[in-house]
């Protein structure tokens, strides 16, 4: 019988024949600081906050750049389940997208398979779906949350007392230059999970490997120009380079490495890269929130757990 396509990406990942390992679980370490930004972070965010999503250039775009403080918290305040409900669509839509580039990546060099019900894929009406969503930027509540956390952090910091204030800009800088390089870096990072699951397909197809090796050459490549982007940014507490910092966290190569090979040795610099973004947005977090209470401000009402399990991605 010859391969089938699986019925979604959760079915594809999961049927991976050599999942991605897991780092060794070193004891945990008590982390006062750590539990301090985090604690910030979700009464700061209101379980709304997302490093993925975050962009400190949305502080002076409008319509947002005329609001103050505490006009910010209220709006945040007003359109949290609005927001629930578009991050949790979000979510499955992302997950719908990486189907399928798994299956048009396929078609497009020529592999054709059929679904798991015995039927080939209706070619034309899968890119449409794929085209609609890689166009649909979702309702605006996604866009606008995210511009008013910006709007929040920025008027914080020009809060602050001068020498703070001094450090907390050098920080915010340093994340505008790190959100220069989200967007690419997430692209490689979703195709770096689709030719995983097309490199260890659980039928062993071949083809599928084939393309796999396809696409982790254009990988490669794609890598290399981001890190050498990422070269052009220092971390201004270390004066090491971004991507130094990275790659310290990946796999050496042998010689006899492959583009698979390279691809999969690259993976902890995916998550790396946005667990610093985090780390440094967590970090400005605390201070704004420090900020806001000093001036007197009324905070975000605490979020419920739901809200709250959406919004776990800052990094201790």
């Amino acid at each position: 019988l010859s391969a089938r396509l699986p019925d979604s990406w959760a079915d594809a990942y999961a049927a991976l024949l050599r999942p991605a390992t897991a780092a060794p679980i070193a004891a945990a370490k008590p982390d006062p600081a750590g539990a301090q930004r985090g604690a910030a972070w979700h009464r700061f965010g209101g379980g709304m906050l997302s490093a993925e999503t975050f962009d400190p250039n949305d502080a002076t775009r409008a319509p947002w750049d005329g609001l103050d403080a505490q006009a910010c918290i209220v709006r945040l305040d007003d359109v949290r389940q609005a927001w629930h409900n578009a991050a949790a669509n979000r979510t499955l839509q992302q997950e719908r997208r990486y189907w399928l580039d798994v299956v048009l990546s396929l078609l497009d060099h020529g592999v054709m398979r059929p679904l798991q019900d015995g039927y080939l894929p209706d070619t034309a009406a899968l890119r449409t779906e794929r085209f609609l969503l890689g166009a649909d930027a979702g309702p605006i509540v996604l866009s606008e949350v995210s511009a008013l956390f910006a709007r929040r952090l920025s008027l914080a910091i020009e809060t602050m007392p001068s020498a703070q204030r001094e450090a907390a800009g050098v920080q915010w800088r340093l994340l505008q230059q790190l959100h220069a390089l989200v967007a690419e870096g997430r692209m490689l990072d979703e195709r770096s999970q689709v030719i995983q699951v097309l490199a260890w397909n659980p039928d062993v197809d071949l083809d599928q490997v084939e393309v796999a090796y396809i696409l982790a050459a254009e990988y490669r490549e794609g890598m290399r120009d981001w890190l050498r982007r990422a070269a052009l940014v220092r971390l201004p507490d270390s004066a090491l380079r971004l991507d130094e910092v990275l790659l310290s966290s990946c796999s050496p190569l042998g010689a006899q490495a492959d583009d698979v090979d390279y691809m999969e040795a690259m993976r902890p610099l995916h998550r790396g890269f946005m667990q610093l973004f985090s780390q440094r947005l967590s970090q400005l977090v605390l201070q704004a929130e420090q900020a806001e209470r000093q001036a007197g401000l009324h905070p975000l009402p605490r979020a419920t757990a739901a809200s709250n399990e959406l919004s776990q991605d800052w990094a201790v």
